[in-house]
């Protein structure tokens, strides 16, 4: 099972062996604040309680038992290699030999091409809204890499770091009207999360390939701890709600109170959430995750069979105010500002049949999903920036979302 576990791991960390730098810190890596996958999805329950938590104010009964989605980057350049599939072709064969999971290693790394610290992301949850309130546990893991600070330009396993980062929350919700008058109305919300938080530091490919070959466990160096950012949001609606704008800071209080950790194996990280480890002596310490400040809109015109949602939102103003705009004494071009932009399009063909188009931070994205009444099977298609600069390093992900429960709407 050991060697199973670090084959798994080392073909995760081969599908980016070549990660854009972050100067050797993990700032880059674990700070970035959680909110599952499938937050980006207006309709899905976790958009409601990391993003806009004033949408309960519509007062919908909504179930999600559970939702489930997988995110695989670098998938194009990894999956064209014809010795990739070759060896993909065997697994399909359940030939799990040894040699054929050694030969599909080689083959990613030797066709994989640029890529950055995202690898691959999985996020499950369950949740529910109840009138005016909403429940959610959500539990996102991500195994991203990053180089050490002496590393070459081109990575291989050697200098290449792994780093299994694993975010838990649980999150309350309320939104309630605060005005209405005619056809137009102004929501309130706000949303509190229980957030949960650990990573393994100081891993490298070469440690992960002796685990493998030998079969014996690892001093993993884990961080992990707590916080209890919360979240608040407006949204003004006119035309009997038909056309929304929305305003919400999000992930306050981001302050994560952390310990460090000896663990053995990576089965050990959630004994970190429920107190089964003892920290390390002396090793407190604040990880600070950023806030953001989003706004956009969203239109559903009244289009019968088609039933449009064509949204628009401008993410993490401040953060593009406070970093994009300032560096070295100068200034970034404005089409780093596309980063931030995210518009979309949704068709819901009789409301069972969803085409989504969108163009998000600057790259585009295709989807399609089959929905009857809350129950979802959705796959997507989209690019996301993994340099410093915008256009520096695209990279593709394919993202499959599987959700069961009930919509109201």
């Amino acid at each position: 099972m050991k060697k199973i576990f670090g084959v798994l791991l080392l073909l995760i960390l081969a599908t980016s062996l070549f990660a854009a730098t972050d100067g050797g810190s993990y700032k880059n890596v674990v700070t970035v604040p959680f909110r599952p996958a499938l937050y980006s999805d207006p309709g899905t329950l976790a958009y409601k309680m990391f993003s806009n938590p004033a949408d309960l104010a519509r007062n919908r009964f909504i179930l999600q038992l559970p939702t489930v989605s997988v995110t695989m980057y670098n998938v194009a350049k990894t999956m064209s290699a014809p010795s990739t599939a070759e060896a993909i072709s065997k697994l399909t064969h359940r030939d799990f030999s040894k040699n054929n999971l050694v030969n599909l290693v080689t083959a990613m790394m030797l066709n994989v091409g640029t890529g950055r610290n995202d690898v691959i992301t999985a996020n499950s949850g369950l949740g529910m809204a109840i009138g005016k309130f909403g429940f959610s546990v959500d539990i996102g893991a991500d195994f991203k890499t990053k180089r050490y600070p002496d590393s070459t330009e081109i990575q291989n396993l050697y200098n290449t770091e792994l780093v299994p980062l694993e975010n838990e929350s649980i999150s309350v919700a309320y939104g309630t009207r605060i005005y209405e008058r005619d056809s137009s109305f102004l929501d309130l919300g706000a949303s509190v999360h229980y957030a949960m938080k650990g990573y393994v530091v100081e891993v490298s490919a070469k440690q992960i390939a002796d685990y493998i070959e030998n079969g014996t466990d690892i001093n993993f160096k884990a961080r992990g701890g707590y916080a209890f950012p919360f979240d608040v949001a407006l949204t003004y609606g006119i035309l009997d709600g038909a056309l929304r704008f929305n305003l919400s800071a999000n992930n306050l209080n981001g302050y994560y109170h952390m310990k460090g950790y000896d663990i053995s194996n990576l089965e050990d990280m959630a004994k970190i959430f429920t107190g089964g480890l003892t920290p390390v002596a002396g090793s407190d310490f604040i990880l600070y995750t950023p806030w953001q400040l989003n706004a956009g809109l969203v239109w559903e015109p009244e289009v019968k069979v088609l039933n449009p949602v064509i949204t628009f939102n401008i993410e993490d103003i401040n953060g593009y105010i406070k970093e994009d705009l300032k560096t070295d004494g100068g200034r970034k071009s404005l089409a780093e500002l596309v980063t931030h932009l995210v518009a979309r399009v949704d068709l819901r063909i009789v409301k069972i049949i969803n085409l989504s188009v969108a163009f998000q931070n600057g790259y585009p994205m295709l989807g399609a999903a089959v929905n009857l009444k809350g129950n979802t099977v959705e796959i997507s298609y989209s690019f996301h920036e993994a340099g410093d600069l915008y256009g520096a390093k695209p990279v593709d992900a394919l993202t499959l979302r599987v959700k069961l429960g009930f919509d109201s709407n």
